[in-house]
């Protein structure tokens, strides 16, 4: 979810309608536990206190077959977002047509050149806690502005910073060091593609992995503690909290983990060392999927009503968990050595068809999920789904929402 940008000082429309709405979408608890993902801690539980009995009851193959269920419907949601309707279609075709052939052309290429597919692997991977902090960040917002909470830009912009800087010490994790101090470890073994770090072409002396490390986590905290006070002085500590749970959940995922993994500290809580690291990474996925289904069965609900129909939530589900699984069975099953590929499903076929699927999504959800968009902030932000008049047009383009 794309992040909006800063409200003016002039007041809206769409905030007076936000406040008079309920400040959550579902309600309290089902938003705290996706929305602000704090149904993460329920196995980052498990995994800290019972690692080895829960590893023994779910097995890592079982667990990342149950998320992947839940991550096919998020990939489909978009889809739908993207695909289903005429006029988004026209909207959107530079990305939906244009960039997705372009992506399938480059998927076709790294099947056949190695470079190009260890391109797009890196891409993807190097891509992920961006699109997680963006996402985050976009939810954090929503739930501020539902709330009548009116960040100024210098704590907007601070915000901002400490998704964007947590997601950049995941990427100095990826790219400064091996794989397995990463957020994504053991990612790439006995796959036919390479992750292409910058460490591969540019030999960087240890104190200077250091030092970034070092100016990232300082921008991090310093953004962090910035964005909270800000936070704190626009709104009361209940119009604040899920904004702040959404701020310790993102540092959960990937600020500490990588601090933790990168400097080697010892004897703290499993899930963010480097022993079973995979299992995180997995219910991190799982949060990030959970969360982005929770807001799109939202806007579609409300489209819906707004139209005079009605959605529920389980065909809503089914259709996107169909549309998720042929984003990644049909290229995989065309391509398969069987058909029209040579590369196996575990030899870097799977990575490959991952790659492209979460590309593709991560540029259509830049695109379809701005709160600057007019239609999106008026579902999200004053929970109206109707088409915006001209007049609550203007009024959101002088907030800066358009």
């Amino acid at each position: 979810m794309a992040a909006p940008r800063p409200s003016s000082a002039n007041s809206d429309s769409l905030r007076a309608q936000a406040v008079a709405a309920s400040p959550w979408l579902y309600g309290r608890v089902p938003d705290l536990l996706f929305g602000c993902g704090l149904l993460y801690l329920v196995p980052f539980a498990f995994q800290t206190f019972a690692g080895d009995a829960m590893r023994a009851a779910l097995p890592f193959p079982m667990a990342a077959l149950a998320v992947s269920l839940f991550a096919s419907a998020h990939y489909g949601a978009t889809a739908l977002r993207a695909y289903g309707r005429a006029e988004d279609r026209r909207a959107h075709a530079t990305w939906t047509v244009w960039t997705a052939l372009l992506l399938a052309a480059l998927f076709v290429t790294g099947l056949r050149v190695t470079l190009v597919g260890s391109l797009l692997v890196t891409a993807y991977l190097t891509w992920s806690p961006w699109h997680y902090a963006g996402q985050n960040f976009g939810v954090a917002m929503t739930l501020l502005r539902r709330r009548g909470v009116a960040l100024p830009r210098r704590g907007r912009d601070l915000l901002q910073g400490s998704f964007i800087a947590s997601s950049v010490l995941a990427a100095f994790a990826l790219h400064l060091t091996d794989l397995r101090t990463s957020y994504a470890p053991n990612q790439l073994e006995g796959g036919a593609f390479s992750f292409l770090s910058l460490a591969s072409f540019v030999t960087l002396p240890e104190w200077a992995a250091h030092i970034a490390f070092g100016a990232a986590g300082l921008a991090w905290i310093a953004c962090t503690a910035g964005a909270v006070a800000a936070i704190r002085r626009a709104g009361s500590w209940s119009a604040a909290g899920p904004a702040l749970v959404l701020v310790a959940v993102q540092a959960l995922w990937f600020s500490v983990p990588v601090a933790v993994r990168v400097t080697h500290v010892a004897n703290l809580p499993e899930p963010l060392g480097i022993d079973h690291a995979a299992y995180a990474f997995v219910w991190i996925g799982l949060g990030h999927a959970l969360q982005y289904l929770w807001i799109t069965a939202y806007a579609a609900r409300r489209e819906a009503a707004a139209a005079g129909g009605r959605s529920r939530a389980v065909p809503f589900a089914l259709k996107s968990l169909l549309a998720g699984a042929a984003l990644f069975w049909v290229p995989t099953l065309l391509f398969s050595p069987a058909a029209l590929g040579r590369l196996p499903h575990d030899a870097g076929l799977s990575l490959l068809v991952a790659s492209l699927v979460n590309l593709h999504h991560f540029v259509l959800d830049g695109v379809i999920w701005k709160l600057r968009d007019a239609r999106v902030a008026r579902v999200l932000i004053a929970g109206d789904g109707s088409a915006p008049p001209a007049a609550a047009t203007s009024a959101a383009a002088r907030a800066g929402l358009v």
